[in-house]
């Protein structure tokens, strides 16, 4: 059975990551940023994290 998507997905600390504590993506707090305000790479999210964010935006937008 597939979990049912939440609107904030916990994300463990990693320095592949690029981040030093526990964390929370916000899926509910989508956001517009200029791509000016954008900086470099710091890390990168896992195949695991980036499929609970796609579903979880899936429902969170309606489209599920």
């Amino acid at each position: 059975m597939t979990p049912i998507p939440t609107r904030r997905i916990d994300v463990a600390p990693s320095s592949s990551k690029g981040l030093r504590e526990p964390s929370q993506i916000a899926v509910d707090k989508i956001t517009v940023i200029p791509a000016t305000k954008i900086g470099g790479v710091i890390g990168r999210a896992s195949p695991e994290v980036m499929t609970s964010v796609d579903r979880s935006l899936f429902v969170v937008l309606g489209l599920a």
